[in-house]
């Protein structure tokens, strides 16, 4: 099981400088703080890559698991999401909430400029929301608001996890995880001024430089396996193609 610690630990001992630690990484100081550093933000990295990546889907239901369910609050539109980058547009459903799932339905979603323009000055008739999209501040937006107390769930690609504790164990699985030491091991050779160590991450990553362009080694094997692929061009399931809006893109 991978942790912040141990893969803190083990850049160190790939990095050539000798000695063992850091005994962990609250504490760390000089150059084993920067390679805590080194390892945290090179999993931020992986995980904003443009592709989306298999472990970072999720499916959000109400309740949330953690969290206070999703429900609609009555005469509200907006509800603010929390760890969620990406949405699946297309996934939408809601349902009742007394009545449970079997009232479930699809949801229709509409670019934001669009359902600002048809939606963004009614005062409309409360009634079962029918049409939901995503405002530039990330929150859902729903048409028109709630007569009742509904329950909506949809699919989504979480935001990056972002290690603090020494035994925070990675959401990335675990055959993948000795890539953030490689990526680490570039950015320690990088600040540090030591060739020979960038080549090393380079080499075992299978990046030659450029993590957008994966050319062998662990980064080619994550993207094979890790990559949640567009049915088209890909060969998936078409119920897995994913079609997404993110907090302020439109694409």
């Amino acid at each position: 099981m991978s942790t912040f610690l141990g893969l803190a630990q083990e850049t160190r001992a790939l990095s050539g400088i000798g000695g063992t630690g850091p005994a962990s990484v609250t504490t760390a100081t000089g150059i084993e703080a920067r390679i805590v550093n080194y390892v945290k933000n090179a999993y931020i990295d992986i995980q904003a890559h443009p592709k989306k990546w298999k472990w970072m889907w999720g499916r959000y239901l109400a309740p949330t698991p953690g969290g206070a369910p999703l429900q609609t609050i009555l005469n509200t539109r907006e509800y603010p999401l929390t760890g969620v980058k990406h949405v699946r547009v297309r996934s939408f459903r809601s349902y009742l909430t007394a009545t449970g799932v079997s009232d479930r339905q699809r949801m229709v979603w509409m670019d934001w400029e669009d359902f600002d323009r048809a939606h963004g000055a009614v005062d409309e008739q409360a009634g079962r929301p029918i049409r939901i999209t995503r405002d530039p501040s990330g929150q859902i937006v729903l048409y028109p608001k709630a007569d009742a107390v509904y329950s909506i769930e949809f699919e989504y690609f979480s935001r990056a996890q972002v290690l603090a504790a020494n035994d925070d164990v990675l959401t990335m699985p675990e055959d993948y995880c000795q890539l953030i030491v490689y990526e680490a091991l570039k950015r320690f050779g990088k600040a540090e001024d030591a060739p020979e160590i960038i080549k090393l991450g380079e080499e075992a990553a299978g990046s030659e430089g450029n993590e957008g362009r994966p050319v062998s080694g662990l980064w080619r094997a994550l993207i094979w396996d890790q990559e949640y692929k567009d049915a088209a061009t890909d060969g998936e399931s078409a119920r897995m193609v994913v079609r997404t809006r993110e907090d302020y893109e439109d694409y």
